[in-house]
């Protein structure tokens, strides 16, 4: 199964309904909320969501584009998950800050990101190394713009 599944911090109480809009969804995809929007969105690509904003894992799937309510996890820095990797795994890259290729897989290039879309850190690898798989923690997500202007 492709994208994030959760290994540690599992709490029934960071399960809630997200509207979202026109959109197919699988088990494990990574969704957002954007600034100033009601409706959470698929994060398809690394420029699409920052730290920042708030953050959730699907539950359930969506086979049809449409707006649709699902379950999600909200993902906090105290969880754990493992998640699929667009190159090998590698321990010299733990403590590293990583954006996402797509909605169910983490870019770990080597290098330690800085960027606003930096959302995770990985914390270690899964298996083989060419499993490309990895465990990782998200950053806090409060959902405010900490650049917005008044």
């Amino acid at each position: 199964m492709a994208g994030f599944i959760i290994r540690k911090g599992e709490d029934e109480n960071d399960v809630m309904l997200a509207e979202l809009t026109n959109t197919t969804i699988a088990i494990g995809d990574l969704v957002f909320r954007p600034a100033g929007l009601r409706n959470w969105q698929k994060a398809t690509t690394a420029a699409a969501i920052k730290v920042f904003q708030l953050k959730g894992v699907a539950l359930e799937a969506i086979a049809t584009a449409a707006d649709s309510t699902i379950k999600i996890r909200l993902v906090n820095p105290l969880q754990l998950w493992e998640v699929e990797s667009a190159n090998n795994s590698n321990v010299t890259h733990n403590g590293q800050r990583q954006i996402l290729t797509d909605e169910n897989t983490v870019n770990n290039t080597g290098t330690d990101s800085a960027s606003s879309t930096a959302i995770v850190v990985q914390v270690n690898g899964v298996g083989a190394v060419a499993d490309k798989k990895l465990l990782v923690r998200f950053g806090e997500s409060t959902g405010f713009d900490p650049d917005a202007t008044a």
